[in-house]
């Protein structure tokens, strides 16, 4: 395998790619790539670990492009956060129903892509989530947080396969109130990561867009590690 990528696979969905150093990644790479106009994505996979990927995408993927990360995780190695302290007002909603599930999912994705991230989201991505909404989100794999009766959190999770055709449990969407405090973010990640660890079947992964700092950060105290990009052109 060489820094200039190599062919692994592809199907109508994406093309991939594998390569053993992640900072060769850029512009540059991408456009040496055989990449055909009608295979939507190119997923470019890379196994060995690596660090400062925000900086990295940062500074090398313009805006021609759109990227998300895939991380990863085995449920065994889910960090739980040590010594945290009691946020007792910030609870786990409970009793939720299907539909009050998918509002607070819409509603925090919308407020996240327009508030936080104007411009930044392909409408593509607007209409994926409200599919996955109507179609594939489930009680059972919905995790709410209430503080003093507020909607305060979300984290959903969807089966899905991984780049090798296994079954993955994938969470697709996680959310926190802007206005929460240090404590209770801390809190609400340790209770999101016992979660976890109790719901999860064997593996989860997760996808971060490539400037969303905040989440990768989120994922990484919880040892979940980058191992595939995946890049959409820009319409």
């Amino acid at each position: 395998m060489n820094d200039s990528g190599e062919f692994w696979k592809k199907n109508s969905k994406s093309i991939y790619y594998k390569i053993k150093d992640f900072s060769c990644v850029s512009d540059r790479l991408i456009e040496c790539l055989e990449w055909p106009d009608s295979i939507p994505t190119l997923s470019i996979v890379f196994n060995t670990p690596i660090k400062d990927e925000h900086l990295i995408l940062k500074n090398k993927i313009s805006d021609k492009y759109s990227a998300r990360l895939v991380y990863f995780n085995e449920k065994t190695e889910i960090i739980v956060p040590k010594n945290v302290d009691l946020f007792p007002n910030l609870r786990v909603k409970e009793d939720v129903s299907i539909e009050e599930v998918r509002q607070l999912y819409l509603s925090s994705v919308m407020q996240t892509f327009t508030e936080e991230f104007p411009g930044k989201i392909p409408e593509a991505r607007m209409k994926f989530s409200e599919n996955v909404a109507q179609n594939y989100l489930s009680v059972e794999k919905s995790f709410c947080l209430e503080l003093d009766g507020v909607d305060a959190g979300i984290l959903t999770m969807v089966g899905i396969t991984d780049y090798n055709e296994h079954p993955i449990e994938c969470v697709n969407w996680v959310w926190l109130k802007k206005d929460l405090s240090l404590n209770a973010r801390i809190y609400a990640q340790y209770m999101i990561a016992m979660w976890l660890r109790r719901t999860v079947y064997e593996r989860v992964n997760c996808y971060v867009d490539s400037f969303n700092l905040r989440s990768q950060k989120f994922f990484r105290r919880m040892g979940f590690a980058p191992k595939c990009l995946i890049i959409e052109k820009r319409v």
